[in-house]
């Protein structure tokens, strides 16, 4: 295309002007991104939020929607009561899949769904053409069987309540008819609610021995809740690696800190968390509600360059549950059987 000669001279007129540095953001306009990190445990489920423009953690909780008083509950029960499905009479029970009691929230044929976790590892759910209903089915009793598809949903509706309020029917810990509402201690309800539209990542713990399909279910379940909107944003750790990273200081040697308006014991003086000093051989111990875990690794001097290889972990299928067992087994059983000496 041929240019007439009064554009020219308005390029050239342009071309000489001096270029203008382009004005820097304001640090006011800059807004800042969040990290999530969820521990989801066999019982309970807790998250804390990470803004990492200031090296500040806020612990989330929740709280009666209307009793601004109420206590807060800083781990949510993972027992929920649901609904199976009446099927013909089959063999081995899920003996993990307890019936929920008959109350006033929750009719007879309602089924407390608890300690549901490490069915996660089984399968993914799909829906079948062939029978038109999701599978695999997990056998809850004799009579009554339970979609996987159901301990995923489940999973979301948990996931969901960080950002949504809870109605209490749905989870079993809770003894009020009102709903429950999230938030994060340090932060006013609107700058809450704003994290979410800043949120880079969401970072889960996992066991050291789960599958693939286990991390598969639990980043479908913060996808469909809406936490993040890409796969790429969700990253998984180790539970026992996750516990050791977080006592240490920040790659970067920032320091990480709780919420100037809630890191202060009662003198009033600012504490110091998550900025251990520590090098050298390192063992840490879990241990929850059904997997304990060993961790060893000999920390560096400089922590960048830490990596996943000098980890050595090992886990064993024995926590909580396993040891409320054998004490009553071991110890209170053989006293009730003995002939009456006086109360134990």
């Amino acid at each position: 295309t041929e240019l007439d000669a009064e554009t020219f001279a308005q390029l050239d007129q342009l071309l000489a002007e001096p270029l203008l540095p382009s004005p820097e953001p304001s640090p006011q306009s800059h807004s800042p991104h969040w990290s999530l990190g969820i521990d989801l445990g066999m019982t309970g489920l807790s998250a804390v939020l990470l803004d990492q423009t200031t090296y500040q953690l806020y612990p989330l909780y929740w709280q009666e929607s209307d009793s601004p008083d109420a206590k807060r509950k800083f781990r949510l029960s993972t027992a929920t009561p649901v609904r199976p499905t009446a099927t013909s009479p089959t063999a081995s029970p899920l003996s993990t899949l307890r019936q929920a009691e008959p109350n006033t929230s929750h009719n007879s044929d309602w089924m407390l769904l608890s300690d549901w976790k490490s069915y996660l590892n089984i399968a993914i759910p799909h829906h079948s053409p062939q029978t038109s209903q999701w599978e695999p089915v997990l056998q809850r009793s004799e009579t009554q069987k339970l979609s996987l598809r159901t301990i995923q949903e489940v999973l979301q509706q948990l996931f969901q309540s960080l950002k949504v309020s809870l109605n209490a029917s749905l989870n079993a810990s809770l003894d009020c008819s009102s709903s429950l509402v999230c938030n994060a201690l340090g932060l006013e309800s609107a700058a809450f609610q704003a994290v979410w539209q800043n949120l880079s990542s969401v970072v889960l713990g996992y066991p050291g021995s789960a599958s693939d399909t286990y991390s598969f279910n639990l980043r479908e379940a913060v996808l469909q809740a809406g936490l993040v909107q890409r796969p790429e944003q969700i990253l998984f750790v180790e539970e026992a690696i996750a516990g050791l990273l977080s006592a240490l200081p920040a790659a970067n040697g920032q320091r990480l800190t709780l919420a100037a308006q809630i890191n202060r014991d009662q003198t009033g003086h600012q504490g110091h968390l998550h900025n251990a000093n520590w090098q050298g051989c390192t063992l840490v111990l879990t241990a929850g509600a059904s997997l304990t875990e060993l961790l060893l690794v000999k920390l560096p001097a400089q922590i960048p360059t830490l990596n996943h290889m000098d980890f050595y972990l090992r886990g064993l299928p024995y926590a909580g549950e396993g040891l409320d067992q054998d004490i009553i087994c071991q110890i209170f059983a053989p006293r009730l059987a003995m002939p009456s000496e006086g109360e134990i």
